[in-house]
């Protein structure tokens, strides 16, 4: 397990500088409005974005809460966050330093897909929201359907070898479901990726795995495209992916 977290701390170190521009999804202006609509906050709220990366999440809701706090296990990135977060602390997320009922916002955007023991870190997202009000936003790439699920897990388990599973929108819902969150709702939302750039601004991922996913989206079975809408223009391949923005309350609303 030490020697997965010295990797996985060692690939954000290398990705701390340009995270904001790894991807389209990081910066999607769609996928950030989408969190801040469905957050339910108010003034004197405290907010938690874990695995805050270089904290853009939680930089939605400065000026509107109280404070808003980051956790994360690479110092790299927090060297970033701490520009545009109040506070930020070095941490894992399956065993949060924060007292119980803390927050009235916790955020997760795309890191379940990492964490070793993914009910462990629910669990730990549940403790430290506010019974009171708290809300959770747990958001995640997952795929369409059974007609995609085989070739997404493939693609995305060459794009990042410390990836510890793909998550489906149903095993999603029933861990968050089973951890105590009430009110669940599924939220849907698209973002085109262009894959060599996304491939291109990812140093975990090796040349022969770069070259192994192209091939993949380019002899991808008809149905798959019919999803995704894979197509290529002007040398670029184009590929839908599918985000899923869960909320859910502590308490019943």
């Amino acid at each position: 397990m030490m020697k997965v977290l010295q990797e996985t701390k060692r690939q954000f170190q290398l990705r701390a500088a340009s995270y904001d521009r790894s991807a389209c999804w990081v910066r999607d202006e769609g996928l950030l409005g989408f969190h801040k609509r469905v957050a339910r906050v108010s003034p004197k709220d405290n907010i938690l974005d874990i695995c805050c990366g270089t904290g853009i999440i939680g930089n939605l809701f400065q000026g509107q809460v109280a404070s808003v706090t980051g956790i994360d296990i690479s110092p790299e990135m927090l060297l970033y966050a701490k520009r545009r977060l109040d506070v930020c602390r070095l941490g894992n997320c399956e065993n949060l330093p924060f007292h119980d009922n803390t927050f009235g916002l916790v955020i997760c955007r795309q890191a379940l897909h990492l964490v070793k023991d993914l009910r462990r870190a629910l669990r730990e997202m549940y403790r430290v929201t506010s019974s009171s009000h708290g809300q959770v936003i747990v958001s995640q790439i997952v795929p369409f359907g059974n007609g995609d699920c085989a070739l997404v897990r493939k693609i995305h388990y060459k794009k990042q070898p410390l990836m510890k599973r793909l998550l489906k929108e149903e095993r999603l819902v029933k861990e968050i479901q089973r951890t105590g969150f009430q009110d669940i709702k599924i939220h849907d939302y698209i973002i085109t990726e262009p894959i060599k750039r996304w491939l291109k601004k990812a140093p975990e991922t090796k040349k022969r795995a770069k070259r192994e996913i192209i091939s993949l989206l380019l002899n991808a079975p008809a149905t798959y495209r019919r999803l995704h809408q894979t197509r290529v223009v002007n040398g670029e391949i184009y590929d839908n992916m599918r985000w899923v923005i869960i909320t859910g309350f502590k308490d019943k609303r």
